[in-house]
């Protein structure tokens, strides 16, 4: 499961455990390639 999300074993058990939250996972898939820097998203006011 961890090559399905592009980690490393170590960054899977720490998504696994919950402390790699959502914007670390996104970051990275961008330091690896997988995606693109995401764009800002709108302040909601």
């Amino acid at each position: 499961m961890a090559k399905q999300m592009k980690l490393t074993n170590a960054q899977f058990r720490s998504f696994v455990d919950c402390p790699l939250e959502e914007k670390d996972y996104v970051a990275i898939l961008v330091q690896k390639g997988y995606l693109t820097q995401p764009s800002q998203k709108p302040d909601e006011s």
